[in-house]
């Protein structure tokens, strides 16, 4: 239902009405170089990230949108329900962090990576692992990128917060008044003198 030449000038991709995409090489016209399998329904839109030679989305007739790297079996990223139907055209911004979807729901929709240090899967989005990946730990999982699709060198600076370094960046205050803070803030408990014994 769809076709995509690679901006490598060799590869060439389809998709179709029987679920599968194939990654065709004209040096080579015998036979495809892979079949990606994994949507439920007709394969109708295919398009190239135009940074990452080897990576790809696919739309299905289901509203789906699935993302694929050469040379992987199954997909590795999924957005299920990203339409109500089906998905007829993709496109990425040429800078790659953008991908627009066009559909037959008469809806068009714009798709952001996460930002640097979000996961992929995580309860504010529709994504889902795939079937292949179903299995690993959430801890496996979390290190986990596509390319384009978010950093591959996460930084961590909670570390370098620590009472010896002194300084918090930007909230100009040291860790010692933060402290002093923090005990001021504390409640106190409320002293009551003991009732009297000739009291009545």
């Amino acid at each position: 239902m769809d076709l995509k030449w690679n901006d490598n000038g060799n590869w060439l991709v389809t998709a179709s009405r029987d679920h599968l995409l194939k990654l065709f090489d004209i040096r080579n016209l015998r036979e495809e170089v892979q079949v990606f399998r994994g949507h439920k329904k007709e394969a109708s839109s295919v398009s190239w990230h135009p940074i990452h030679e080897g990576l790809f989305c696919s739309g299905g007739s289901d509203g789906s949108i699935l993302f694929w790297n050469v040379g992987t079996d199954k997909e590795i990223g999924c957005v299920e329900t990203a339409h109500d139907s089906i998905v007829w055209t993709l496109a990425w911004h040429p800078l790659g962090h953008i991908l627009c979807s066009g559909s037959n729901d008469h809806t068009i929709k714009f798709w952001t990576r996460n930002r640097p240090g979000d996961l992929m899967r995580d309860k504010y989005n529709l994504n889902t692992l795939p079937a292949s990946l179903a299995a690993l730990d959430e801890c496996e999982y979390d290190d986990a990128v596509i390319p384009g699709m978010g950093p591959e060198d996460k930084v961590e600076f909670t570390e370098s917060l620590t009472a010896d370094k002194g300084f918090i960046p930007g909230l100009d205050l040291d860790a010692g008044s933060r402290a002093a803070n923090d005990r001021d803030r504390e409640k106190k408990v409320p002293y009551s003198k003991p009732i009297p014994r000739n009291f009545q």
